[in-house]
């Protein structure tokens, strides 16, 4: 997995390499191991699969201020229907109103981009597979400062309070998807 992120993930405590001012322009892997979000990604696999997951995890800094565009690439072990797996992440996010399938000819590009997004909590996904190869690669949007801490504390209050999950998130974003 790949996470292209802007200078905004940087972090609250900055260091002279994540450092708006530093960053901000920069293209360049800065956690090509160990990032501490792996962790994260393992359990919630395994929570999900039953099986612990082997996450290979790399950050890339892009010259940008806001969101994420995440690449992952996971191997079938059987081969697979070209549209199986679009289908199982379809059923799985059915009931999910902040997660959208991106589909080939219903937008400019048939991957997300973090760009549109901006001021949503929306998460944007894609997917591709490799039927040759056995490879499922899919692609992740989302603008981290509203579907990161802020949108999730927003949305997890409605939930508790016992209020439309949507509520207080339903900004679509500029940019007609």
């Amino acid at each position: 997995m790949d996470a292209k992120t802007g200078s905004s993930g940087g972090g609250a405590t900055p260091d002279r390499s994540s450092h708006h001012p530093e960053r901000a322009s920069a293209l360049r892997c800065y956690r090509a191991v160990g990032h501490r979000h792996t962790g994260e990604i393992e359990n919630v696999v395994e929570r999900l699969t039953r099986t612990r997951p082997s996450v290979h995890f790399s950050a890339t800094a892009v010259p940008s201020v806001r969101g994420i565009l995440a690449t992952v690439h996971a191997f079938a072990s059987r081969p697979l229907d070209e549209n199986e797996p679009l289908r199982a992440i379809a059923t799985a996010y059915r009931e999910k109103p902040f997660v959208r399938l991106i589909r080939p000819n219903t937008s400019a590009s048939p991957f997300p981009e973090p760009g549109p997004l901006q001021g949503t909590n929306y998460c944007d996904l894609a997917v591709d597979v490799d039927t040759e190869r056995g490879r499922i690669v899919v692609n992740v949007a989302i603008d981290n400062l509203v579907k990161g801490a802020a949108g999730t504390a927003v949305h997890a209050i409605n939930l508790m309070l016992g209020r439309p999950e949507t509520e207080g998130l339903g900004f679509r974003g500029l940019h007609p998807i």
